[in-house]
């Protein structure tokens, strides 16, 4: 071979090794943001709130108003912990964690709750949500239109990729903050800032591709 020839596979080679440094940093960067996003909506939700965390994971910001009742501070935190100990007890591991709770203003107590998946949460706070990989929820439930990240119209069996997506369904009113990128969202959906808020008035779905 012939110099020229192995002074160009080098320069590829090392070309190449640059070019895989550049994108896994840059996968790894999206991965870290999308998880300070997560904590920044973790730390400074104002409003009823849920966090969609990979590996089905989610957490919830609940924000309520006890000043004018005559609930004391001990007995929030008492109640809410043995709540969460009770749930739990008929659990082989936790499936439901406390994360924060702040009582010391009345005004505004905040809990945190961490949640290992949708079916935790809905036994634990007796709610019918759904929260599953697009091709596990019946398709009937999701036909429609709905409106793209860019603002389009798409019809859902235009909809490429299924078996890559996610989708959340709810039908109460919550700001939704995802770990992942939101694709499309129904009429029940208004989506600002990476927030999906949802109506409360009808069905919302949301669907969504999780970071790896």
């Amino acid at each position: 071979m012939k110099r020229k020839q192995k002074r160009f596979i080098a320069r590829m080679v090392v070309l190449i090794a640059l070019l895989t440094i550049i994108l896994l940093t840059v996968i790894l960067i999206n991965v870290i943001n999308a998880g300070f996003k997560a904590k920044k909506y973790e730390k400074n939700a104002s409003v009823y709130t849920l966090i969609m965390k990979k590996n089905d994971e989610l957490i919830e910001v609940a924000i309520e108003d006890y000043s004018e009742t005559n609930i004391a501070s001990d007995d929030i935190s008492e109640y809410v912990k043995g709540q969460v100990k009770i749930y739990n007890s008929d659990m082989e591991k936790p499936t439901v964690k406390v994360k924060n709770l702040n009582t010391k203003d009345l005004t505004q107590v905040k809990l945190v709750l961490a949640y290992k998946n949708m079916h935790a949460f809905n036994e634990f706070n007796l709610t019918n949500y759904q929260m599953d990989k697009l091709n596990n929820i019946k398709e009937e439930i999701l036909k429609g239109n709905y409106t793209s990240k860019d603002g389009e119209t798409i019809s859902f069996s235009d909809i490429k990729e299924k078996d890559k997506l996610q989708a959340i369904i709810i039908d109460d009113i919550a700001n939704i903050a995802f770990y992942g990128s939101v694709l499309y969202y129904n009429e029940e959906v208004i989506l600002h800032d990476d927030i999906a808020t949802t109506s409360g008035e009808d069905m919302a779905v949301i669907i969504y591709r999780n970071r790896k």
